[in-house]
């Protein structure tokens, strides 16, 4: 509810403030404003996607949620619906969890770990990695996660800078339908989500210990001027 600025609203206005003009369907995975979401529940709503992403055009799934710290693969209730998105060619985000400065060994939280979605770490303003970021060798890129601007509610006025990589998941999301609307436009269809992911980290102009920083603008001019992809 943007009203009561919830997690889900920030996370939201990124998406927007990054692809003007976006829809956005929020899958509502907790009661109230429990921190906690159960994992049928997030299952139910990846189904959901799943059952209505070409009636809705969807582009890209979002999930700014997560648990744990790894540096493998792992097999969760998630994972089939992960593939299934990825076949049917929707691109996949999940933030890589804000442990860093706890966790003793590099690894990120257990939903980004699958191989069918891209893992978003956070990054500063000066585009240094987020000491809060989780990382590791299964991260995929960064996008800025620290000091981001989000609208207050409607009954405030100006806006308010959040921390976490709850919020750098949503540039990559947006990412992905801006990118998309640009491929649709000069290439005549879109990207599968492996262009895309190969299209992101080889357009990078930066990096973070050898991952890729989110650029869009590199990314729309790579498709402006026909850019060539692994099959």
């Amino acid at each position: 509810d943007p009203a009561l600025f919830s997690h889900g609203a920030m996370v939201g206005d990124v998406v927007s403030d990054n692809a003007a003009g976006a829809g956005i369907i929020h899958l509502k995975v907790t009661s109230g404003f429990n921190r906690f979401a159960r994992m049928e529940d997030i299952e139910a709503a990846l189904d959901w996607v799943i059952e209505n992403a070409e009636t809705f055009n969807v582009a890209a799934v979002n999930v700014s949620m997560g648990f744990g710290d790894v540096n493998h693969e792992v097999a969760t209730a998630l994972s089939d619906e992960f593939q299934i998105l990825k076949s049917e060619g929707v691109v996949t985000v999940v933030a890589a969890g804000n442990g860093g400065l706890q966790n003793n060994v590099e690894g990120i939280n257990v939903l980004a770990a699958n191989s069918n979605v891209i893992a978003v770490g956070a990054a500063t303003k000066e585009g240094d990695a987020a000491g809060f970021s989780q990382k590791g060798q299964l991260l995929d890129v960064y996008a800025q996660g620290q000091d981001v601007a989000v609208d207050l509610p409607k009954f405030y006025r100006g806006e308010m800078e959040v921390d976490g990589t709850s919020f750098a998941a949503p540039q990559v999301a947006a990412a992905v339908a801006v990118a998309q609307e640009a491929a649709l436009s000069h290439w005549g269809r879109e990207m599968s989500p492996h262009e895309f992911e190969y299209l992101m980290t080889s357009t990078a102009t930066d990096d973070i210990d050898g991952t890729a920083m989110l650029s869009v603008d590199a990314m729309l001019a790579a498709i402006q001027v026909g850019y060539d992809y692994i099959a």
